[in-house]
């Protein structure tokens, strides 16, 4: 059964502005290890663990971590800072990345207390100013959604009112009873996130529908998903089925996937009975 969680508050914090134009600074990121990562897209976001020491410019513009699924466009990225702690621009324990569109939020904190150490040194030889708390209010909101237009707000309403039995609330559902594993990939402006998500709690928050697993987390803003489509695909040589998430814009902002012979019947059949307030496309 699907419970209902309030959200928790925020906490205000002390950060410090880091300098971001020597590549060195990306380069870098592979001196952690394990970190907990918050990925924001506004429309979905996801917390989970990923490990860094992968990390590295696959080319010009590109920090790709091949073993954890995260890739980000850095020439998206103006905006970098170090939070947490107790004193004044000391002890951060978070990086946090702000895109330049403002759509992708990415946190990371390292999980081991020796590399906190490591952090520290790595913000230092970065840091260029520190930020006062009442600019960090403005800077640190949540990420930027798109605009929408009159009939797809009131639509949106509508879904949110009718969560509990909304295509995908039911599809996480049915992969939560038979115990499958999908494939979840998130997409914002800058940078996206693909990992295995095996859900095991479902959750209402407002107007998101949260999914939990053992090792991960993951939210969808249910008032900006406006259309599905599904589609087969290989993965690893396997054939697969793959339920393509959009916005009202006709953007595609995530996608979760699983074996073919899983899910093809039972992923049509919940889309042919689904409300008329989402589109259906099936390629």
């Amino acid at each position: 059964m699907m419970k209902t969680k309030k959200a928790a508050a925020s906490v205000n914090e002390w950060i410090t502005k880091l300098e971001i134009s020597d590549p060195s600074f990306w380069n870098h990121f592979s001196i952690f290890s394990d970190c907990s990562l918050t990925l924001e897209t506004g429309i979905s976001s996801v917390e989970t663990t990923i490990d860094l020491s992968c990390a590295h410019l696959s080319d010009n513009h590109t920090l790709a971590l091949p073993c954890s699924g995260l890739s980000l466009d850095i020439h998206e990225f103006d905006q970098v800072y170090a939070t947490g702690g107790n004193r004044l621009g000391e002890d951060h324990d978070t990086l946090k990345l702000i895109s330049k569109s403002g759509h992708l939020h990415v946190s990371l904190s390292p999980i081991r207390k020796e590399e906190l150490t490591r952090l520290d040194q790595f913000i230092g030889a970065h840091a260029e100013d520190i930020i006062p708390e009442t600019a960090w209010c403005e800077l640190g909101k949540k990420p930027h959604l798109p605009p929408v237009c009159p009939c797809c707000e009131e639509a949106g309403e509508m879904r949110v009112r009718s969560l509990g039995s909304n295509p995908l609330t039911t599809i996480l559902s049915h992969s939560a009873a038979e115990q499958l594993a999908l494939i979840v990939s998130l997409n914002g402006f800058g940078g996206a996130l693909t990992i295995p998500h095996s859900p095991s709690t479902l959750l209402a928050s407002g107007d998101w529908l949260i999914s939990e697993s053992r090792r991960d987390r993951i939210r969808w803003n249910i008032r900006y998903l406006h259309a599905f489509r599904v589609e087969p695909i290989y993965l690893e040589g396997s054939s697969h089925h793959a339920l393509i998430l959009m916005n009202s814009h006709g953007q595609e902002v995530g996608s979760l996937a699983a074996p073919s012979d899983k899910v093809a019947v039972t992923w049509r059949s919940i889309l042919e009975r689904s409300h008329h307030l989402y589109q259906m496309r099936e390629a």
